[in-house]
């Protein structure tokens, strides 16, 4: 569904598109708490297990950046906690990013690092819009998408800017059982 929503949606829809698969690797690689500097041993100081998930990067770990490395740890770790099902989805995203051109990694990253710049409340809020995207039937999907590639490039900047103006709604509490 990324590639699709990339290439057909509107620039919003295609930068949260962007920022979840940024988000998504983020969360593999980049979680927990930071490690000691001393702390991040060098290949041979690494558990066997920790050898065996990190072993694409074995000829050069004692060359990596500490924050490489580090990240590369908690990534190791994290994966271990993951469900084999969350595993497969974790292994099919990367290997969709692998297989986009550098300039496009690049744009993802940068759109990345924009959402973690915005307040929390705008993050949720967009993350709140995405989820409610992506529950509408497919249908209401694809007819959104097509109003939106109808609309004139003037028309779609000032409906971005009118958004814009919108107040953030803080997330809101799921519904209690009664």
């Amino acid at each position: 569904m990324t590639g699709n929503v990339t290439r057909h949606a509107h620039p919003w829809l295609r930068l949260l598109a962007a920022l979840l698969v940024g988000l998504g690797l983020a969360l593999w690689l980049a979680p927990g708490a930071a490690l000691a500097q001393e702390g991040t041993p060098a290949w041979d100081g690494l558990s066997a297990r920790e050898q065996t998930l990190l072993a694409p990067f074995a000829d050069r770990w004692d060359t990596l950046p500490l924050e490489r490395r580090e990240a590369l740890m908690r990534g190791a770790r994290r994966w271990d906690t993951l469900s084999p099902d969350e595993r497969a989805e974790v292994k099919r995203r990367f290997r969709a990013w692998q297989h986009l051109p550098p300039e496009q990694q690049e744009r993802i990253r940068d759109r990345f690092r924009r959402f973690r710049a915005l307040p929390p409340a705008e993050q949720a809020h967009i993350l709140q819009r995405r989820a409610w995207f992506r529950d509408l039937p497919p249908e209401r999907r694809r007819e959104l998408r097509e109003r939106w590639r109808s609309l004139s490039p003037e028309t779609r900047r000032d409906v971005l800017e009118r958004r814009r103006d919108v107040p953030v709604r803080p997330p809101t509490a799921a519904p209690r059982l009664r």
